[in-house]
């Protein structure tokens, strides 16, 4: 969900592929995640430092700026 709350895209309307884009931008990045439908799954690793998980959401951030211009 955005900051309003919303969803990026209604559950089975994303013809646009605006999710598959979103999970192709953080791949490119090093960022290995899942997205289904309107959501992005984070499952980090059961160890990682406090430095590296602020590293990755960095990442993520930099990523859904991105996005907001496929959205907008």
């Amino acid at each position: 969900m955005g900051l309003s709350g919303e969803p990026v895209q209604a559950l089975g309307k994303d013809p646009q592929g605006i999710m598959k884009r979103i999970n192709g931008e953080l791949a490119k990045r090093g960022f290995m995640t899942y997205t289904d439908e309107n959501k992005i799954l984070v499952a980090p690793p059961l160890i990682i430092t406090a430095g590296q998980l602020a590293e990755e959401m960095a990442v993520m951030n930099e990523t859904l700026n991105t996005a907001d211009g496929m959205v907008g």
